[in-house]
Order: C-alpha cells, then structure tokens, then sequence
C-alpha cells in the first residue's frame, strides 16, 4: 500500500463524511455543551466516524445494490449508529456510575418496541447531560431516520428483511452488555459477545434491503457470511490497536483473550505476562486468523476500502 494514495484516499472518504459529521456534532453540542475530555474527545473523532461509516455504506451499495437513491439516508443512519455504538461502547465499558441509567433509559424491551414502532421513540430527558445525553439522542435519531425511511418505502415486500434488521440490532444490544469487563465469562469471547464487531456491517446490509435500491432477486443470506468475516477482520485489527488500552482498563480484547489459556498453564505461569502476550503461541494463530479472512472476504468491488483502512489503523 502506496502511503501517499491511502492518504489521498482518506481526504476524499473524509469529504464525503463530513457533512454528516457537522450534522451529528451541531446536534450534540445543541443538545449539550461538551465539558469533558471524553466529551470533547468524542466530538473531536465523529469525522473519523462518519468517513468510515460512509465508506462502508459505499461499499455496500457497490456489493449489494442497482441505484443510490437512498444512499445517502444509509450513510446517515449507518454514521449515527457508528457515532452512538462508541458512546454506548464507552459507557458499558468505562462509566460504571452511567451504565444503569443506561440501561434503564434504553432498555431491551423499550429498544424492541421503538425498533417495531410499538411505542413513541423516547429515551432523552430535559436536563440530560454529558455522554447519557449523547447517546440517548443519537439513538433516537437513528430509529426516527429508520422509520422516515419505512414511511417511503413498501413494508410488505421487505419485510423479512425489516424483522432480520430488528432482531440483529437486539443481538448487538445484548453483545454490547454481555462485553462489559465485569461480566462474568468464562474462556475465549462467546459468539454472542462477538455480534459487537461482527453484526454492524450486517445491519447496514439490511438497511440497505429495506430500500428499492437493493439488486432485484439478491439473496442477501447468502452474502451474510463474507459481511460479518468483515466485521470480525475489522474487530482483530482494532484488537491490535487497543491492545494497552484494553490491557489497562481490563475492556474485553481478542489477543488478550488469547493469552488467558497460556497463563493457567502451570508451564507458562511462572513468564511475565508480556512474555505470554509476545509468544509465538498466541500471536501465530492469530495472524493466522487474520491472513485468513483477508483472503477470504477480498473483493475488487471494496479492496481499495478495506486495504486503505486497514493500513490507516495499523500505520
């Protein structure tokens, strides 16, 4: 990978993102004034979101779709849900004071009825404040964005594909949960927990379903399986680059996850923990693992996507 290309590559992705992202940081900051670090961390990095969350919206539409007419809502919903996936990451991982105010705010159920237009979409309260504020709008946002875009659209024809959008956003819910450091899970990362990194792009995929743009007669199942291998690509990557972070802060990381079997060993036991994390035991199967899914989600339709962002993070 030429750097100066995948750096003009990105100036272009951030272009296309960026009104997007001034629409959700004049939101958040309408809706609440940033006062943390983290607050102001977070407003600072919604560019950076956006440009992904529209790249893989783009890729996509080339993999999935005949026409772009309801691009841009995709792009707009698949980026609040970027943006508001880093919040609600953030506070089940971090802010244990927030979290169940979050969870009581946003319920499985209260997300159920909302997603199935059950119940008036509702999760802000006058006087929020900081990420609690944050995160309940995007939220809202997005499910009113996804309703908007029903309302033009004919249900009964997508509608194994609005219940397939419903349920997958459920099981990212309760991934999301299931990942908090002081859940008590015993060996590698479940599946479940897994539909963090793995489900996303599979959501985008079926919004993209509930438009008129998707290619008639594509059996998107059938594409389910490269998609999520994308997602779990981008997930091991990140791993790597959170690697101390994650270590420091006890967050859940799949290299991490790796070491635990060597350190119960009675052999290994008696090696530092960075030794552990450096061997050949863990990092062969893991490289491993990433070789592997390069090769198999690779694509000319996204190989300039997927090859820019993957060096991006590594760099």
């Amino acid at each position: 990978m030429d750097p100066h290309s995948c750096e003009a590559y990105h100036v272009q992705r951030n272009a296309v993102g960026i009104p997007f992202a001034a629409e959700i940081v004049q939101r958040l900051e309408d809706h609440h004034t940033p006062e943390t670090d983290i607050e102001i961390s977070l407003l600072e990095s919604i560019p950076t979101m956006t440009a992904f969350a529209c790249t893989a919206t783009d890729a996509l539409y080339r993999l999935i779709a005949t026409r772009n007419d309801h691009r841009s809502d995709i792009r707009r919903i698949f980026s609040l849900f970027i943006v508001g996936s880093a919040v609600f990451d953030h506070i089940c991982d971090r802010e244990d004071s927030l979290f169940p105010e979050l969870v009581e705010r946003i319920s499985e159920q209260e997300l159920k009825s909302a997603l199935g237009g059950e119940a008036t979409i509702s999760f802000t309260k006058p006087g929020d404040r900081g990420l609690l504020a944050y995160v309940t709008m995007l939220v809202e946002d997005q499910l009113r964005i996804c309703h908007e875009l029903l309302s033009r659209t004919n249900q009964q024809e997508v509608v194994i594909h609005l219940e397939a959008f419903n349920e997958t956003m459920i099981q990212i819910y309760r991934a999301e949960l299931l990942s908090r450091p002081d859940t008590k899970v015993r060996g590698t990362v479940p599946k479940t927990v897994q539909r963090v990194w793995t489900e996303p792009l599979w959501a985008a995929s079926l919004l993209v379903a509930l438009t008129p743009d998707i290619r008639p007669g594509l059996n998107l199942n059938e594409l389910h399986s490269k998609i999520t291998a994308v997602g779990r690509l981008f997930s091991l990557i990140d791993d790597i680059v959170d690697l101390q972070e994650d270590w420091s802060t006890g967050s859940r990381n799949f290299v991490l996850e790796r070491v635990r079997p060597h350190i119960i060993s009675a052999e290994s036991s008696m090696n530092p923990l960075w030794k552990t994390l450096l061997s050949d035991e863990v990092w062969t199967p893991y490289m491993n693992e990433i070789t592997s899914l390069v090769s198999y989600v690779s694509d000319p339709l996204y190989e300039e996507d997927l090859a820019c962002w993957l060096y991006s993070w590594l760099a």
